[in-house]
Order: structure tokens, then C-alpha cells, then sequence
């Protein structure tokens, strides 16, 4: 399962959305100014980041959009599905 933290306001969480979307990856988007249990989901989970996004496969932290762009562009993204299907 792909996970995008997010907040209403961040140009890069609609990049990073945009870019799942024109890949035709499902993920589940996170907003962390809509519940306290959901900032704290996003400390536990991504090491205490401070910036969003943070994309996540499973409990694999990928980082923000950049990174997630370089992973998809290396392939490294496709391979981290692929060890994390299951």
C-alpha cells in the first residue's frame, strides 16, 4: 500500500499525487491537519519528518516528492512495490 502525508496546502503533495496518478499507482493520501491520530501516524511512521509529502510503501519510507520522482525515473519505486506485493 503507497501512503502520501499531505497537507491542504502543499504544492508538492499535488505533484507528488499528480505523478502517482499519471502512473497509474493507487495510494492512499493522508492529511495531517485533519486529526491529531493522523500526525501522529505521520511522526511514528516517517521518523519524526517535518516537511510533507512523505511517501511511504508499506512501512518503506521513500521521502518527498523528489525523491519519489528519482525513484520512479530509476526504477527503484517499481522494485520497491515489487518486494513490498504481499
Amino acid at each position: 500500500m503507497i501512503t502520501i502525508f499531505t497537507t491542504s496546502d502543499c504544492r508538492y503533495c499535488v505533484m507528488a499525487k499528480r505523478l502517482m496518478d499519471e502512473k497509474g499507482l493507487k495510494y492512499q493520501a493522508l492529511n495531517i491537519q485533519d486529526s491529531s491520530e493522523i500526525m501522529d501516524q505521520f511522526i511514528a511512521r516517517t521518523s519524526g519528518a517535518r516537511f510533507v509529502p512523505q511517501i511511504l510503501v508499506n512501512d518503506t519510507l521513500v521521502g518527498g516528492y523528489n525523491a519519489l520522482k528519482v525513484a520512479i525515473e530509476t526504477e527503484e519505486f517499481t522494485k520497491l512495490l515489487e518486494n513490498n506485493d504481499g
